[in-house]
């Protein structure tokens, strides 16, 4: 009865395990890039929404005071 099971050398072996440990790295790294671009739209978002309220709160007391 012939077997299918492959035989890999030492050497494939060893760069797989590197892979997947660099795989797995690089998917932790982009979690953390997209929780901190998650993040910085939110910051920014805020950010506008306030730069609107103090520039027609500017407005306002521009009109008032002529």
């Amino acid at each position: 009865m012939a077997r299918n099971q492959k035989h890999y050398d030492t050497d494939y072996k060893v760069q797989f395990v590197n892979l997947a440990k660099e795989i797995a790295m690089l998917r932790e790294q982009n979690k953390k890039l997209s929780r901190e671009n998650k993040r910085l739209k939110e910051e920014n978002e805020f950010l506008e929404e306030a730069s609107a309220f103090f520039a027609a709160s500017r407005r306002k007391s521009a009109r008032t005071s002529d």
